[in-house]
């Protein structure tokens, strides 16, 4: 089962996202400031896990970690990789996303993306 992680999960778009992507059997990781709409959206569908997370929240700590496995495929192959994914708000303007990616402990791969807001 394929796994997504959506942020701002609770409302709008990123709820529409997670039971779409539920309801085509992906594994949602849903994350959200509302605890009663992260629920309602985990009653929609058990594929939804719940997560009670604000971004914007500055005391809340700058970093998200979340560790799963995905099969990736690779020169006509499949392989089951542990993924460490970490995310560092810098401030309210840039975020980075760092990720380890493990086959039998052994690093593989990694990735580092950077995010920048664009002025609303």
């Amino acid at each position: 089962m394929m796994t997504v992680l959506i942020t701002g999960a609770s409302s709008g778009i990123g709820a529409g996202l997670a039971k779409s992507w539920a309801n085509d059997g992906w594994h949602v990781i849903a994350c959200g400031r509302d605890p009663a709409r992260l629920e309602a959206l985990h009653q929609h569908n058990p594929n939804i896990t719940l997560r009670l997370f604000d971004m914007t929240d500055t005391t809340a700590g700058n970093a998200f970690n979340w560790r799963y496995s995905m099969k990736v495929k690779a020169n006509g192959s499949s392989w089951l990789l542990n993924f460490d994914d970490w995310m560092y708000l810098q401030d309210g303007t840039h975020l980075f996303n760092k990720t380890e990616m493990k086959k039998f402990g052994v690093t593989v791969g990694t990735v580092t993306l950077f995010f920048t807001r664009k002025d609303q």
